[in-house]
């Protein structure tokens, strides 16, 4: 089946110290990705739904929320971004929550919804991009009827976590404990925002665990230690993939730690 939406809830449980590994101390993205696949260009491509943190220390602080198109062979990045939010630091006991979905009111969009409990305001904020490459529509089939399980197109799994801040940079968290969890769902949404499912079906996700490397969409990382039933030594191609059974989501989630 495939994917019309996601979402990655950060939960900063206990929040010692944490540098990027560049940037220096403050700063770190939380993450939305989702697969690789194949746009009409004939390039792999991907979507990152984002939000980059500076410390107030930084010539540009804040949060900054953006849409990320990129052409993986050229690695070329297009982006769709809100103006900064002008919040607090981080403390233990904050949240965050990155949504990206496919729009089915305007097909051919993508949409981000942030909240963060360091905004000031406390508000949702929200972010529209052009889907440049094919994420929600099927390329291989141009011009044609997408056959039955790729009714969305090219969507098909995620990823995320909270990581560096950027050009492959790590976030390192010392006395810390962050509670992850990763959310899919395959339905769309009718007029009044009601969640239409398609018919019930499996989802496999990719066999992968949550892990130092997320996804080899992003480069960026972060040193926290999954905790989970499974050995810290288990590759993550043996792991069993996670399986859907339900029309309308799934879900996954974990702690991770820093000493």
């Amino acid at each position: 089946m495939p994917v019309s939406g996601g979402a990655i809830d950060v939960d900063l449980q206990a929040l010692g110290l944490e540098t990027d590994s560049q940037a220096g101390a403050g700063y770190f993205s939380v993450q939305l990705n989702t697969n690789a696949f194949t746009a009409a260009n004939g390039h792999q491509a991907a979507v990152q739904f984002t939000d980059m943190h500076s410390p107030e220390s930084a010539i540009n602080p804040g949060d900054v929320l953006c849409i990320w198109n990129v052409d993986i062979n050229a690695q070329d990045y297009h982006t769709q971004c809100h103006a900064p939010l002008m919040g607090r630091a981080p403390i233990s006991g904050d949240h965050a929550v990155v949504q990206g979905y496919q729009d089915f009111q305007e097909a051919g969009y993508l949409k981000m919804v942030v909240q963060v409990s360091w905004d000031p305001q406390q508000l949702t904020y929200g972010v529209v991009a052009p889907d440049m490459y094919g994420l929600t529509q099927s390329s291989v089939y141009p011009g044609k009827t997408a056959p039955a399980g790729n009714i969305n197109g090219n969507w098909t799994q995620l990823s995320g976590s909270i990581l560096g801040y950027g050009n492959g940079s790590t976030a390192e968290f010392s006395k810390s404990n962050v509670w992850i969890a990763l959310d899919v769902w395959n339905c769309q949404f009718d007029a009044n925002m009601d969640c239409v499912g398609w018919n019930p079906g499996f989802w496999s996700w990719a066999k992968t665990k949550p892990s130092v490397t997320v996804s080899w969409l992003t480069q960026e990382q972060n040193n926290l230690a999954p905790v989970t039933t499974f050995l810290p030594t288990t590759p993550a191609s043996v792991l069993p993939a996670l399986q859907c059974p339900s029309w309308n989501g799934c879900f996954i989630e974990y702690n991770a730690t820093a000493p």
